[in-house]
């Protein structure tokens, strides 16, 4: 003996709603930028170091401290700091990239927002 079964429950009205969201604006911040510091170069020369000697042997601390570097090492630390140059260059290259896409990404959105605005 076949024994049939069937749902007979109708089914209910599918319900949409429309619920606009505000999506914000896309803003990168920048860094604060790099300052070059003041640095006031003084060449050692023989008058120079000779007031240099003389304030120390009469016990005076002395206006400056007196650095040298080889030819080598000056080249070494100037190619350095060239690099570190390099470096923020091409980073701010990237914050560019990253903005110009922000600023194309909200003209996007306001274009969207006003279609969207418009009367049907």
């Amino acid at each position: 003996m076949p024994l049939l079964a069937s749902c007979s429950s109708m089914p209910q009205p599918l319900v949409t709603q429309i619920e606009v969201v505000e999506v914000p604006r896309v803003v990168y911040p920048r860094p604060n930028g790099v300052a070059a510091p003041s640095v006031d170069v003084l060449v050692a020369t023989p008058q120079v170091m000779a007031q240099w000697l003389e304030d120390i042997k009469q016990g005076k601390k002395p206006a400056q401290a007196f650095f040298g570097y080889n030819e080598s090492d000056f080249l070494t630390l100037s190619g350095w700091l060239q690099d570190i140059l390099h470096f923020i260059k091409a980073q701010n290259a990237v914050i560019n990239a990253y903005e110009l896409e922000a600023h194309q990404h909200n003209d996007r959105q306001d274009q969207s927002a006003l279609i969207n605005e418009l009367p049907e």
